[in-house]
């Protein structure tokens, strides 16, 4: 309950006993202020919470009459009055007894046999098996908790009798990596998998040893995809999963293939070898400094297509060789690993594993003592785009049974010679703390104050918003430890959608043939993932200890947060420290497609008023999913591979453009995104048969739907998508409806108004012309009236009241 504990009792309830007792408001209160004080007590939060000494667990015993409410359907031990005990607002109860309540024998037989001493109760042992519970100490751990929980789950190291066994694994995908976890019985999805093949992968987990039973059980939500898999399931648990398949042709892929080649035969020469186990046993500062030129001589004899390997290593020995960044590449007096930074930096195949990956640090005591640095306890980790949201301060994170709260910006060890000050090293660290311009229009951001000459957006000539931005190093808990769930509140903050660094008057656009199209290949394009906290205000984060909190739009100087980790050391004041309304983000290089359709808001709709909006926003965001699939279908490459968005830029006069946007989801690019330029014309063919040739009425599953895209299930409208693409690719203005397909849309309205008896009929009557919805429609007359097939299904109540206030304005 909250701290108003008066008012936040159930109205129902109040009233029913005030009516009961005859009592008047004063009387009630003191009534419930006693309750109060006699039944509950109060936490450090404000809240209150049934004090357990003052209550105590009463039996029922067989003749005791249970009451079933007929309206709400829930069973109660006593009325109010006449009143229903459950929802307080209904008389119609029907008694029960001891046979109407066989139906939880499941539940009370247990208890009962308990009770009477018959059997001993059964406890069910669960835990968790996720990633986030697999980091191990090298120097101490044998397993991972992870592991542990594995033999545990199949009775190795359970105790002498089994005592410490467990009986329910809780999991996430991590399950899908082959792991064999033995005689396993029976499989719970919580939801429907993304793909036939996961949920084949999890679902066969049951039966694979012999088992007699085995069951699987698949909870279906309330969304698009769960409820089509719901009335289709023969979709999701039969047929064959798709084919597993390697890009062998990839330019990109090659070439750090090729420098891999490069990497291991150097290592594996004499004096190399002699040396070092392999490049996982030698510092990056050490190999570009002491090997660089050796590994340049050696790859320049080697009979390959070599000349951009020593480019890029030269790149990146500049970079950490540079004066002020060696500290960045040194913890606790070890070097970070070459393969680490050739990994990070896309100089090595990455096989699709996440590259910039930040975690979330909980520590415990070292087993060297309280004035050793903490050892880590847990240490999941996630793709920085997703930490992001997932991680950002004010975030729960639950981790074996505990929920943690995101208090700030850190990393286990921390930087060499800052180990009472460790977020100040990175705030001095130009590559995690700048300033970045960004637009407050569209998705445009720089660097440099030069990007933006004016403070105007380059792209749109809106005004630019200058912040600093900070790139997160890790993530840890509020002052290091667990939190209640019912004592904090969680604070949700989100990335941002994509911003880019793109200018098209600075670009060479190809047109294609004769069209409304233009595009442009730009490889190696810097895109940028922010978080900007609670309506743009950002977070408040300390420069030293990097305690952090979401910011408020009315900043008083008084900050709540505190250091997020255990120190030996005095706790950070936060004096003077304290950088204010801080962008949580970080930019990388990758590959990008721009795609730019001349658009006429003339003829067509734009941005004039809400309808418009709506109908552009659709027709745009479905065209974009049209092709995006029309890529990874034509490349033949797995549809989560590329990414995008789109923007417009709609202009008073006509001349307006919508700009299509697609980059590649892995960091430093894989080169898909550069290659659409060449194959457009393939793909504005498989995009035009995947939104003409279905028969669904918008979208569907054989068309545009899919798990990835749900959010915009309700956006889909394919012969929208059709007509814009039309309009771009042929510069074909939607058709006109003919008489019959008119009199057809129009039925719902007529229907309305037929039944309508308290409106007279105009006269002269008033006629209709259905005009499609990509359009911009007419302005009504007295007489006239122009629709949209929007207008005749979606809005359609909106459409009657627009009717019968032209026959009132009359």
């Amino acid at each position: 309950m909250g701290f108003e504990f008066s008012t936040e009792l159930d109205k129902g309830l109040v009233q029913r006993i005030q009516e009961l007792l005859n009592l008047d408001n004063q009387t009630t209160i003191k009534i419930v202020n006693k309750v109060r004080d006699l039944f509950f007590a109060s936490s450090a939060n404000n809240r209150y919470y049934i004090k357990l000494a003052a209550v105590k667990i009463e039996f029922a015993g067989k003749d005791f009459i249970w009451y079933r409410c007929v309206k709400c359907g829930k069973l109660s031990p006593f009325k109010i009055g006449a009143y229903c005990g459950a929802c307080f607002d209904s008389t119609d109860l029907v008694p029960i007894g001891e046979s109407d309540l066989s139906r939880f024998d499941f539940w009370r037989i247990p208890i009962l046999n308990a009770l009477n001493k018959i059997e001993t109760i059964h406890t069910i042992d669960t835990e968790e098996h996720t990633a986030q519970l697999s980091h191990k100490e090298i120097r101490s751990d044998t397993w991972s908790r992870t592991e542990k929980y594995e033999m545990r789950f199949q009775d190795i190291n359970a105790g002498e009798n089994g005592e410490d066994s467990i009986d329910v694994l809780s999991c996430t995908t991590t399950m899908e990596v082959g792991i064999d976890i033995g005689s396993l019985t029976a499989v719970g999805l919580r939801n429907i998998p993304p793909m036939r093949e996961n949920y084949q992968q999890r679902a066969g987990r049951a039966g694979r040893k012999n088992t007699g039973i085995s069951t699987i059980v698949t909870y279906a939500s309330g969304g698009t995809h769960d409820s089509h898999y719901f009335l289709h399931p023969d979709e999701m648990i039969s047929g064959s999963p798709r084919k597993p398949w390697i890009d062998r042709d990839n330019p990109k892929i090659k070439q750090r293939h090729f420098n891999m080649l490069a990497l291991n035969g150097f290592m594996s020469t004499p004096d190399m070898k002699t040396q070092f186990d392999g490049i996982v046993d030698i510092g990056i500062i050490t190999f570009c400094e002491q090997y660089g030129e050796n590994f340049i001589a050696f790859a320049k004899a080697m009979d390959l297509p070599i000349d951009e390997t020593i480019r890029q290593f030269c790149e990146i020995s500049k970079n950490v060789l540079a004066e002020g960044k060696r500290d960045e590449y040194i913890n606790n007096d070890k070097e970070t690993l070459a393969f680490d930074v050739f990994y990070r930096e896309g100089f090595i195949p990455s096989y699709s594993f996440p590259k910039n990956v930040v975690r979330f640090f909980v520590e415990k005591e070292s087993e060297r003592g309280k004035n050793a640095p903490r050892d880590i306890q847990y240490a999941p980790e996630r793709d920085i785009a997703v930490a992001l949201s997932e991680y950002a301060p004010g975030r729960f994170v639950t981790i074996d049974k505990k929920i943690f709260q995101s208090g700030g910006i850190y990393a286990n060890p921390r930087p060499r010679g800052f180990e009472t000050n460790q977020a100040e090293f990175y705030f001095k660290n130009n590559d995690y703390y700048k300033d970045i311009y960004i637009c407050s229009d569209c998705n445009w951001f720089g660097l440099k104050q030069e990007d933006s000459p004016g403070m105007v957006c380059p792209y749109c000539r809106a005004a630019i918003v200058q912040n600093k931005m900070l790139r997160p190093w890790g993530f840890s808990p509020v002052r290091g430890d667990e939190v209640k769930f019912e004592d904090e509140d969680e604070q949700y903050t989100y990335a941002e959608a994509p911003y880019y660094s793109y200018v098209p008057e600075d670009t060479r656009m190809n047109n294609y043939v004769r069209s409304n199209i233009r595009f442009a290949n730009l490889p190696d394009r810097k895109v940028l993932t922010v978080n900007m906290g609670k309506s743009k205000n950002g977070f408040n984060v300390c420069k030293k200890c990097g305690g952090a909190e979401v910011a408020d739009a009315n900043p008083n100087g008084i900050f709540s947060f505190s250091q997020p980790y255990h120190d030996n050391h005095p706790l950070c004041r936060h004096d003077g420290t304290v950088a204010t309304n801080i962008f949580l983000g970080y930019e990388f290089l990758t590959d990008m497609f721009m795609l730019d359709i001349s658009y006429d808001s003339m003829r067509l709709v734009g941005n004039s008023n809400a309808e418009e909006k709506c109908i552009l926003r659709a027709a745009v965001t479905t065209l974009h999913e049209a092709l995006k699939k029309a890529v990874s279908l034509v490349l033949d490459i797995d549809y989560s591979e590329i990414n995008g968005g789109w923007r417009p830029r709609i202009k008073s006069d006509g001349n307006s453009h919508i700009e299509m946007f697609f980059y590649d989801n892995l960091t430093s690019g894989a080169g898909y995104s550069s290659l659409i330029g060449s194959i457009l014309d393939k793909v504005l063919d498989r995009a035009r048969k995947i939104l003409s040739e279905c028969e669904c009425s918008r979208s569907c599953k054989n068309c545009l739907d899919n798990y990835w895209n749900q959010r915009n299930h309700q956006l889909f409208d394919r012969h929208l998508g059709l007509q814009l693409l039309n309009y771009a690719e042929l510069g074909q203005l939607p058709a006109e409806y003919n008489v019959s397909e008119q009199k057809t849309l129009l039925v719902p309205l007529r229907k309305l108004i037929s039944d309508d008896k308290d409106t007279p009929q105009p006269n002269p009557p008033i006629t209709f012309e259905v005009v499609p919805a990509l359009l911009k429609k007419p302005e009504n007359t007295s007489t006239r009236m122009f629709l949209s097939p929007y207008d005749l299904s979606d809005w359609l109540p909106n459409a009657f009241m627009t009717y019968r206030n032209l026959i009132s304005e009359r």
